[in-house]
């Protein structure tokens, strides 16, 4: 049930938040957060981690009108071989899944554009469930350009600041990431199983027949999409590789998995066998969590959740310690999970109860941290390429192992193809020690929430063998982060302003009729001009200082990465014979305190090179 207080906000548009009052306007959850001092400490001074994964979602499609991040104000937009940046998608050239301008007429390039919703709807917008299978062939993608081709206009249709208040508000309270990806360019369940255990089963799939489910939905084989293990086929069949509660269980961490009896399937643990029908009791009821009864509608399955919840919040032990355990997930019922055939606000309402339940037990917020994420993009349009792991004729690294020896990438692949990254997409951490509006730009997958917990449990004194997530590769562990640089635990902020909060300033586009049906609103002349105001935001430490260097040789360049001023391994992707029909893609990942060089040809009248790098770097030669 969403309170009047719920809904008056949901009518809020920007504007509205940016003339009101900070304490009249943010919604009880935020204001409540705002209002509670945040001391400092150390990562081991956190005891409950808390991981709420929605659906379907990319990063463009939601935040990307948000000021201060790599959005749609980006300065250095990856080029295409149309000669256009990767704002202009070419588009198809017949059938009703191309766009045509306001006359009707199909257009040539396809531009981000706001959805608008239908008359009768709610402010928030109810989308379009788009083609999110496994990405195919890389080829198709080098280029970022092959949106439009392969999903259809709609693609390009993205959120507006108006439409998801909630969100909005909460990433300018607390840290947003700007470079959290899903693991792999594909659907919802081996995303999941990436949160879950850190693979989607790469390296741990040998039965030929079932190799696809690498890369695909598991679901064939399961139908059950309940919470219920009654309803389960039986414990053959289920996934038999580590997760990461089996961690967890085996260091006597305490965890859980709050979900009503509905959950849409999205509770990556009810595959694996040791969670599912005939398994042991103890463990299945942690992970399955029984959550009101067996056929509850998506309601009644959330106000059971949201129960749960509360009362597992209010439990003590005998020193009067909370209870709550240390590592949860949360896993909400289809009608509030945001897949894009339900709406947006329906899910921010479900995230805000979350949220303000935590807040409202001071024992657990005041030491905890939620990550809120989605599994994939669905089809939705995000700008930044995803880096992938450097395969031959991909690209070049110089990653090693301990010993000395190039790291294995064939984890990494299915078949041929690099599994991943996949897309952006939103990744918000609302903790204590992430209020202030900061961004995180370091480099991030849904392994990197399993390496916060790695982290965080070795602060606490744990073994870091006994923690370690089996599953993760190496190029993953090297190149992509573990989420801690979103705290900021020695010097928390206390003092957000009004401004920090409700102060974005943005032109809220507009695309024509009031409807989700409206033709799309460009013309081949226009230009993208989404309308936000250049601004920065506080910005989370990162570990990237690195540079690029370039000379040419006759019908050659040479590339020179110098890392060797970073941390961490740092990720390129060059474009030589830059926005040309020429243009070709390659993929780096030099390894902290290195340097590396590659050679690649030039075409004939070829003028240009660009390469982008870590957090937004950019270099053209």
């Amino acid at each position: 049930m969403v309170s009047k207080s719920r809904r008056d906000f949901l009518k809020l548009g920007t504007g509205t938040l940016a003339m009101a009052g900070l304490a009249s306007v943010l919604p009880p959850a935020i204001r409540s957060a705002l209002a509670q001092a945040t001391q400092p400490t150390t990562l081991d001074g956190i005891d409950h981690i808390i991981i709420f994964m929605q659906e379907n979602r990319s990063f463009d499609h939601y935040f990307g009108m948000l000021p201060g991040v790599r959005g749609f104000s980006d300065p250095h937009p990856a080029p295409l071989p149309n000669g256009k940046t990767v704002w202009y998608q070419p588009n198809l050239t017949s059938g009703s899944y191309a766009a045509k301008n306001p006359s009707g007429t199909i257009v040539a390039n396809v531009m981000p554009y706001p959805l608008n919703p239908a008359t009768s709807a709610s402010v928030n917008y109810q989308g379009v469930n788009l083609d999110h299978s496994w990405k195919g062939s890389q080829r198709t993608w080098d280029n970022w350009n092959a949106w439009v081709q392969k999903k259809g206009y709609w693609t390009m249709g993205y959120l507006k600041p108006a439409d998801l208040p909630f969100y909005y508000a909460l990433a300018n309270a607390f840290t947003i990431c700007d470079a959290y990806h899903c693991s792999l360019f594909g659907p919802t369940n081996p995303n999941r199983r990436f949160l879950w255990t850190g693979t989607s089963g790469g390296s741990t799939i040998t039965n030929a027949s079932w190799k696809h489910y690498i890369v695909e939905n598991d679901d064939a084989w399961e139908s059950n999409v309940t919470a219920d293990d009654a309803n389960d086929s039986g414990q053959q069949n289920g996934w038999d590789w580590q997760t990461y509660a089996d961690v967890l269980e085996n260091n006597q961490v305490s965890w859980k998995v709050y979900q009503g009896y509905g959950n849409y399937g999205d509770n990556a643990l009810a595959y694996f066998n040791n969670f599912r029908r005939g398994g042991d009791p103890a463990k299945i009821a942690k992970a399955r969590s029984y959550a009101g009864k067996s056929g509850d509608n998506d309601a009644n399955s959330a106000d059971a959740l949201i129960a749960s919840l509360q009362s597992d919040l209010q439990g003590k032990d005998a020193q009067g310690k909370s209870t709550f355990p240390a590592v949860s997930w949360i896993v909400a019922p289809y009608t509030y999970c945001e897949h894009p055939t339900a709406t947006s606000s329906a899910g921010e309402s479900f995230a805000e109860r979350v949220i303000n339940t935590i807040i409202g037990n001071k024992d657990v917020w005041g030491k905890c941290a939620i990550f809120i994420t989605y599994d994939e993009n669905d089809g939705y349009f995000d700008h930044v390429p995803a880096p992938i792991p450097p395969l031959s004729g991909y690209g070049k690294h110089n990653l090693t192992t301990a010993a000395g020896a190039p790291i294995d990438l064939s984890n990494e692949t299915y078949g041929s193809e690099p599994i991943g990254l996949g897309p952006r997409v939103p990744m918000i951490v609302v903790s204590p020690w992430s209020k202030g509006g900061r961004v995180s730009s370091r480099l991030s997958d849904h392994t990197s929430v399993i390496k916060f917990l790695e982290t965080w449990l070795v602060a606490k004194g744990y073994s870091a063998s006994a923690v370690q997530c089996p599953n993760i590769t190496a190029w993953r562990r090297a190149v992509c982060g573990d989420l801690t640089e979103t705290l900021n635990l020695v010097s928390p902020t206390n003092t957000p302003s009004d401004a920090d909060i409700t102060g974005w300033k943005i032109t809220e586009p507009t695309n024509g009729p009031n409807s989700v049906y409206a033709l799309y609103p460009y013309s081949d002349s226009d230009t993208f001009a989404p309308g936000i105001a250049a601004t920065t935001r506080p910005a989370c430490p990162l570990p990237y200082n690195c540079k690029v260097t370039a000379s040419k040789t006759g019908k050659s360049i040479t590339l020179s990465f110098d890392n060797t001023k970073s941390s961490v391994a740092s990720t390129f992707i060059a474009y030589v014979n830059a926005l040309s029909s020429a243009q070709q893609v390659f993929h780096y990942s030099v390894a902290a305190g290195t340097t590396l060089s590659d050679t690649q040809a030039l075409s004939a009248g070829s003028s240009q090179c660009q390469v982008l790098g870590p957090s937004g770097s950019f270099w053209k030669f």
